[in-house]
């Protein structure tokens, strides 16, 4: 562990970013495979979106010591309930389609649509302008989208809409951290989310309680220790590198979701889904880079 530590910090910053970008992606689509295997055992989405956030805030119990009360220090706290009120509903619908369940490629493609859910919401809601490069990303986007869904055919697939509400849900939040940045760090923002998440869930989760058996309580410990790393590994590539450089490289996500389908629920995603997701991806990636650039220009002094 040592060696990969020192190889690790010998790297220039961008291989940091796309190293830690890379493993991201593997614990977001890993942590897709636990919540299922989970399901598989009998556990309801409300009963796994608790566990993945009370078992994620007791992986963060040591940070929160060390912290002490910084960790929960707050001038909008009325925004992080909002916030953490979208992540529920970005949570719930995930572990929904997961169950349901939903192609692990096809939940990765769709999920794509959240900034472009967001960018809609910064014209509607923040008032930010319409501009050449977003509403062309935006059309773009969603007619990738529509590529995935097929209404043509004559029947929606359902997992894809509740997707659909997922990415809806985090745009929701997304909008949200945007509001919070100038007064509230990266490191609170997490706190608070966990711990809302959690206190959210837990009523939903007793509606339907089971307790878990002891293949669902290994699965469901992954679920949370997943949590909290895949959010560590991208707050520390966002901090090495530019969202330029970094965000391209979220397209793994559907590569590692497209493996674990096929070797694990021999899942076969096709063409249409891989060029929708495509299309999407690029979309939304060119709306992160033009919102960082534009965001760079603001506040270039004069």
């Amino acid at each position: 562990m040592a060696v990969i530590l020192r190889l690790y910090r010998a790297l220039p910053p961008a291989m940091r970013a796309l190293v830690l970008m890379a493993l991201h992606t593997l614990a977001v689509a890993t942590l897709h495979v636990a919540v299922r295997q989970a399901s598989a055992e009998g556990m309801h989405a409300y009963e796994t979106s608790f566990f993945r956030s009370f078992i994620a805030v007791l992986w963060m119990v040591p940070w929160f010591a060390k912290r002490g009360t910084a960790a929960f220090r707050t001038r909008k706290p009325h925004l992080h309930l909002t916030r953490g009120a979208f992540n529920v509903g970005a949570m719930v619908t995930l572990h929904i389609a997961i169950a349901i369940p939903t192609p692990l490629a096809l939940i990765a493609a769709v999920a794509f649509t959240a900034p472009l859910f967001a960018g809609v919401g910064a014209i509607l809601i923040l008032g930010e302008a319409l501009k050449l490069v977003r509403s062309g990303a935006l059309v773009v986007g969603f007619a990738g989208a529509i590529a995935i869904l097929r209404p043509w055919e004559g029947a929606l697939n359902i997992g894809a809409l509740w997707i659909l509400s997922h990415a809806a849900c985090w745009a929701g939040a997304l909008l949200m951290t945007k509001r919070m940045a100038a007064t509230e760090s990266p490191p609170v923002t997490v706190a608070y989310t966990m711990i809302l998440l959690t206190l959210f869930t837990a009523p939903m989760a007793a509606m339907v309680w089971t307790w878990p058996t002891p293949t669902a309580m290994a699965w469901l410990l992954l679920v949370g220790f997943l949590q909290v790393s895949n959010q560590l590994a991208l707050t520390q590539a966002m901090r090495e590198a530019d969202a330029t450089v970094v965000m391209p490289f979220d397209f793994l996500r559907m590569v590692w979701a497209s493996l674990y389908g096929y070797a694990v629920y021999s899942e076969q995603p096709d063409l249409l889904t891989w060029i929708g997701g495509l299309v999407i991806f690029a979309a939304a990636t060119a709306l992160t880079i033009n919102e960082s650039r534009s965001r760079k220009k603001a506040v270039r002094p004069t």
